[in-house]
């Protein structure tokens, strides 16, 4: 297992090396006072436009001013029926209180709104519903 995981991030350490930046908007904004998420590039790391497969990456900062502990995660919200999505580590970072940077990697894997999405930690340790997010681009492949 640990082998896998180990090849799993050379490969995609690889990947990164090749981008395309692409440009992308502020499409609905919705934050609890006092958190802010600003991204400040959006690359594609395997293909050159904006598909279902492709790999994205984007880099931001954001400031968590509501609660002590939160995780900021890549997400997309879709209607679409299909599998459920598992969360890789690099698609999510725990932060605490404060400044900071993220880089955030997602392999797309459905149509729908991606976002950069703020869960606050509850005090059982789990993560609650995002209490702020930040959709920046929509794909409607094939619709």
């Amino acid at each position: 297992m640990k082998k896998i995981i180990i090849t799993s991030l050379i490969a995609l350490a690889g990947i990164l090396n090749a981008k395309t930046q692409i440009e992308f908007q502020q499409l609905e904004y919705l934050a609890e006072p006092h958190d802010l998420i600003e991204i400040q590039e959006v690359n594609l790391i395997d293909t050159e436009e904006l598909i279902i497969g492709s790999t994205i990456e984007v880099i931001g900062r954001y400031n968590l001013g509501s609660t002590d502990n939160a995780q900021i995660g890549l997400s997309i919200t879709s209607k679409e029926k299909g599998g459920k999505h598992y969360p890789q580590p690099y698609e999510q970072k725990n932060i605490t209180k404060g400044s900071g940077e993220f880089r955030l990697v997602r392999k797309i894997d459905r149509n729908g709104g991606i976002h950069i999405s703020i869960y606050p930690q509850a005090e059982s340790g789990r993560y609650e519903q995002s209490s702020s997010r930040l959709y920046f681009l929509e794909l409607n492949q094939g619709l």
